[in-house]
C-alpha cells in the first residue's frame, strides 16, 4: 500500500466494517475524495487493519472528515477519577491538528500548514 510505506505503517488491510463504508458511499466520480479518506485512515489508524472508524466515516457512508469538525470542536479523551492519559491525550492533540492541517489543505499534504 501506498499510504503504508509513506506513513511507516504496516497494515493488513481493511476490516469488514471498512470495506463496506467504503463501496456503501457514492463517491460521485471523485476518486482524490476516495484517496484522501484512504490517506487519513492509513495516517490516523491504530490498529492493523484500516476500520471505518479511522476514516471517519458513519453508518450512513458519509465521510467526517470531508466536512471537518466543527470550528472550535476538540475532542479529547475523558477525565475520570483515575486522571488523564498523557499519551492518548497527545495522541488526541496530535490527531485534532492533523485533521485540521489535511482540511484546510484539501487533503493537499504539501500544502498542509506547518505544525
Amino acid at each position: 500500500m501506498e499510504f503504508c510505506r509513506k506513513f511507516g505503517k504496516a497494515l493488513t488491510g481493511f476490516s469488514r466494517d471498512a470495506e463496506e463504508a467504503l463501496t456503501s458511499r457514492r463517491w460521485k466520480g471523485n476518486v482524490r475524495e476516495l484517496k484522501n479518506v484512504v490517506e487519513r485512515a492509513v495516517l490516523m489508524g491504530k490498529g492493523r487493519a484500516v476500520s471505518r472508524e479511522d476514516m471517519g466515516i458513519d453508518g450512513t457512508g458519509a465521510a467526517a472528515q470531508a466536512e471537518g469538525p466543527a470550528p472550535g470542536y476538540v475532542s479529547f479523551p475523558p477525565m475520570t477519577p483515575a486522571g488523564v492519559d498523557l499519551d492518548s491525550l497527545q495522541e488526541s492533540f496530535d490527531r485534532y491538528y492533523i485533521s485540521e492541517a489535511m482540511r484546510l489543505s484539501g487533503g493537499n499534504e504539501s500544502r498542509a500548514p506547518p505544525s
